[in-house]
């Protein structure tokens, strides 16, 4: 089934409850796209005026297979967002297998776009044991990948699955590589702490970075409408970090290893994504400096 750009689909949203997967559906719903919203969490029946709301265990084939009948295309967001959260088992079997079922019911009801929720969290910086850096910046797709940990590993996998349904179907896959994405309290809170220490734990490792999740949504929404690309890894993140130190003194301080391929103005991300870009036409369109002013 291809995709002509332009083109109204049907959207099958995992994890449609959580921050950035209500907003992915008010972005889809919004470009005239028809929705599906799939959680686990009671939270997604919230979201019935906008999308049609179902309930299901993401690594359930039967479930899904349902839920997934007659859509063109899925974003899967749905699993465990950081280490703690259970066992390592669990996050690693729940994320990794979750991502292969979901494609593969896509694949058998004929779909052939999908949209993963990756993390800057496979590079492998953000949860390990021990701090490190990374090996140069600005940090782009190629970069090498160390995780150390389950949930870094199996946004690795979930990465890899993501190109074997491309080999084996021919399917457009995009798996989006983005940092914290917090809501709207949690990141004027980091914000501040950001400010009293620049030291801040998981600032450091992230490289002060960070994304609003409409600009993930919207990500999400160009790459399922993007003429097809096959496989492709993407970095979404915001142009900016979250403090008001030039990045190039951050990095300095924090990260003297790194190495600096590339001038980093003021206060602008370490990150960069001109692949995103160049093939999606994204560009990040929020600021929390904007809202400040």
């Amino acid at each position: 089934m291809n995709i002509e750009k332009g083109v109204l689909m049907k959207i099958l949203v995992t994890g449609a409850a959580g921050t950035i997967g209500r907003a992915v559906v008010s972005e889809l719903s919004g470009r005239g796209h028809d929705v599906v919203a799939l959680d686990l969490a009671p939270e997604v029946e919230a979201l019935d005026g906008v999308a049609k709301t179902v309930r299901a265990d993401v690594t359930s084939i039967d479930e899904v297979g349902r839920a997934v009948a007659g859509c063109t295309g899925i974003v899967h967001l749905a699993g465990y967002v950081e280490p703690m959260v259970a066992t390592p088992e669990e996050v690693f079997t729940s994320n990794a297998a979750g991502a292969f079922v979901v494609l593969q019911a896509l694949a058998d009801a004929g779909g052939d776009r999908a949209v993963l929720a990756s993390s800057a969290s496979a590079l492998g910086m953000a949860w390990s044991p021990t701090r490190f850096s990374p090996r140069y910046v600005p940090i782009d797709e190629d970069h090498p990948p160390l995780p150390a940990d389950p949930y870094g590993l199996s946004k690795l996998v979930l990465e890899q699955v993501g190109a074997m349904f491309t080999r084996r179907h021919g399917m457009t896959v995009a798996a989006l590589r983005f940092p914290w994405a917090p809501g709207d309290d949690v990141r004027w809170s980091r914000i501040a702490e950001v400010a009293a220490d620049p030291d801040h734990e998981g600032a450091v490792r992230d490289l002060w970075s960070y994304v609003h999740p409409r600009d993930v949504a919207l990500a999400a929404a160009l790459a399922l409408e993007a003429d097809p690309f096959g496989f492709e890894v993407f970095n979404v993140t915001a142009a900016d970090t979250i403090s008001d130190l030039p990045t190039a003194e951050l990095l300095r301080r924090f990260h003297p290893a790194t190495r600096v391929r590339e001038e980093i103005d003021g206060t602008a991300a370490a990150w960069s994504t001109r692949k995103a870009a160049r093939l999606l036409g994204f560009e990040p369109t929020y600021s929390w400096r904007a809202e400040r002013r």
